[in-house]
């Protein structure tokens, strides 16, 4: 009891001569620091009896800033640990005198991993890719050591462009995307590879017509990877 009544004694002491530092500034500033010092000695002494209780409920609230930084480095170093998917895009080449083709190194790959991988094609509408009807994907996966992993063949066509008032939003004018699905749940067994893509038809309809439609015309092309989970391979 003489211990708290002593510390009682000190604070109305200090309160009094807060009062009298206050009593040197003119009522403009006075008031609203009175107003100020007797809210946070009135928050104080609420607070007082309490403060056994709220000193572990403020260190647990500081932590949570600390354990969130750590949950989210912990979830970006297991996200770069494990396999993603990729996407690269493709530069055909022509005159060759062969059908479009570019050849491509892929990016780091995961040993034992599946991938679906596809084949996604934005294609001018004109006749000349109208008149070519169907026309064959042709991929082809090799290790660095210039092995087969797979391979896969393709048939794909170029339907004409119906536009309409709301279409011009989300589609270029005179654009069409083709997704091709090429490769289901491969693994290639190495963490390199190089991928030859070959689009279009390889008579290039040299018997047919005058030599129009020949070549499929392609705006942009990308080959997309996609890891395949175990639960999605069970189910496959």
């Amino acid at each position: 009891m003489e211990v708290i009544q002593a510390d009682d004694k000190k604070h109305v002491v200090s309160g009094d001569r807060a009062q009298d530092e206050l009593a040197d500034y003119p009522w403009v500033i006075r008031t609203p620091l009175k107003l100020c010092v007797d809210f946070i000695s009135s928050g104080f002494r609420l607070v007082r009896p309490y403060a056994p209780q709220l000193i572990p409920l403020a260190v647990f609230v500081s932590a949570i800033p600390a354990l969130l930084f750590f949950s989210f480095s912990s979830g970006w170093f297991v996200w770069r640990s494990i396999a993603v998917g990729w996407e690269i895009p493709l530069y055909l080449q022509y005159g060759d005198g062969v059908s479009p083709y570019t050849s491509v190194s892929l990016p780091a790959l995961v040993s034992r991993q599946a991938y679906d991988i596809s084949l996604h094609l934005q294609v001018p509408t004109n006749p000349s890719n109208i008149d070519l009807g169907n026309f064959m994907v042709d991929i082809t996966i090799t290790s660095g050591n210039n092995h087969t992993v797979a391979t896969s063949r393709r048939t794909a066509l170029v339907f004409p462009k119906f536009s309409t008032p709301l279409s011009i939003i989300w589609n270029k004018p005179g654009m069409a995307e083709l997704n091709i699905p090429m490769l289901d749940n491969v693994e290639f067994g190495t963490v390199s590879a190089f991928a030859r893509v070959e689009i279009g038809r390889r008579d290039h309809w040299k018997t047919i017509r005058s030599g129009e439609g020949r070549e499929l015309s392609v705006s942009s092309a990308m080959l997309r990877g996609v890891v395949v989970s175990r639960k999605e391979r069970r189910a496959k």
